[in-house]
Protein backbone atom coordinates (compact mmCIF):
# COMPACT_ATOMS: atom_id res chain seq x y z
CA UNK A 1 0.00 0.00 0.00
CA UNK A 2 3.14 2.34 0.56
CA UNK A 3 2.73 5.03 -2.15
CA UNK A 4 -0.74 4.17 -3.48
CA UNK A 5 -3.64 6.59 -2.73
CA UNK A 6 -6.59 5.87 -0.66
CA UNK A 7 -9.61 7.15 -2.18
CA UNK A 8 -12.74 6.46 -1.79
CA UNK A 9 -14.44 3.81 -4.33
CA UNK A 10 -17.99 4.29 -3.99
CA UNK A 11 -19.76 7.98 -5.41
CA UNK A 12 -19.79 10.32 -2.42
CA UNK A 13 -23.79 10.17 -2.71
CA UNK A 14 -23.48 6.66 -1.12
CA UNK A 15 -21.63 8.27 2.21
CA UNK A 16 -23.90 10.64 2.38
CA UNK A 17 -27.10 7.59 2.67
CA UNK A 18 -25.19 5.80 5.07
CA UNK A 19 -24.70 8.65 7.50
CA UNK A 20 -28.02 9.71 6.80
CA UNK A 21 -29.32 6.69 8.17
CA UNK A 22 -27.30 6.05 11.08
CA UNK A 23 -28.06 9.55 12.28
CA UNK A 24 -31.30 8.72 12.13
CA UNK A 25 -30.93 5.56 13.70
CA UNK A 26 -28.86 6.71 16.63
CA UNK A 27 -31.87 9.82 17.31
CA UNK A 28 -34.69 7.13 16.85
CA UNK A 29 -32.57 5.05 19.63
CA UNK A 30 -32.44 7.58 21.93
CA UNK A 31 -35.61 8.94 21.68
CA UNK A 32 -37.23 5.16 22.78
CA UNK A 33 -34.60 5.27 25.37
CA UNK A 34 -36.66 8.31 26.98
CA UNK A 35 -40.17 6.05 27.69
CA UNK A 36 -37.46 3.47 29.31
CA UNK A 37 -36.19 3.16 32.81
CA UNK A 38 -32.66 3.23 33.67
CA UNK A 39 -32.31 0.05 35.09
CA UNK A 40 -34.21 -1.37 32.22
CA UNK A 41 -31.75 -0.04 29.80
CA UNK A 42 -28.71 -0.85 31.88
CA UNK A 43 -29.99 -4.55 32.26
CA UNK A 44 -30.75 -4.54 28.31
CA UNK A 45 -27.27 -3.07 27.43
CA UNK A 46 -25.62 -5.53 29.19
CA UNK A 47 -27.89 -8.71 27.99
CA UNK A 48 -26.29 -7.74 25.06
CA UNK A 49 -23.07 -9.69 25.42
CA UNK A 50 -25.03 -12.95 25.01
CA UNK A 51 -26.78 -12.34 21.66
CA UNK A 52 -22.74 -11.77 20.65
CA UNK A 53 -21.67 -14.90 22.13
CA UNK A 54 -24.20 -17.09 20.50
CA UNK A 55 -23.11 -15.37 17.19
CA UNK A 56 -20.07 -15.92 17.54
CA UNK A 57 -20.39 -19.83 18.44
CA UNK A 58 -22.68 -20.52 15.90
CA UNK A 59 -21.48 -17.96 12.94
CA UNK A 60 -17.73 -17.53 13.73
CA UNK A 61 -16.98 -20.84 15.47
CA UNK A 62 -15.67 -19.31 17.84
CA UNK A 63 -14.86 -20.77 21.36
CA UNK A 64 -15.43 -19.37 24.46
CA UNK A 65 -14.30 -20.53 27.84
CA UNK A 66 -15.81 -21.33 30.82
CA UNK A 67 -14.24 -18.34 32.43
CA UNK A 68 -16.18 -16.61 29.71
CA UNK A 69 -19.86 -17.41 30.42
CA UNK A 70 -19.27 -16.86 33.91
CA UNK A 71 -18.27 -13.64 32.81
CA UNK A 72 -21.13 -12.93 30.95
CA UNK A 73 -23.50 -14.51 33.23
CA UNK A 74 -22.14 -12.32 35.85
CA UNK A 75 -22.41 -9.14 34.33
CA UNK A 76 -25.42 -9.89 32.94
CA UNK A 77 -27.50 -11.18 36.48
CA UNK A 78 -25.82 -7.69 37.53
CA UNK A 79 -23.85 -9.45 40.39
Amino acid sequence: IRGEQLAPQAPITSYLVISFSNMMATTCQYEALRYVSFPTQTLGKTAKMIPVMIWGALLSKKKYTMNDYIIVGSVTMGT
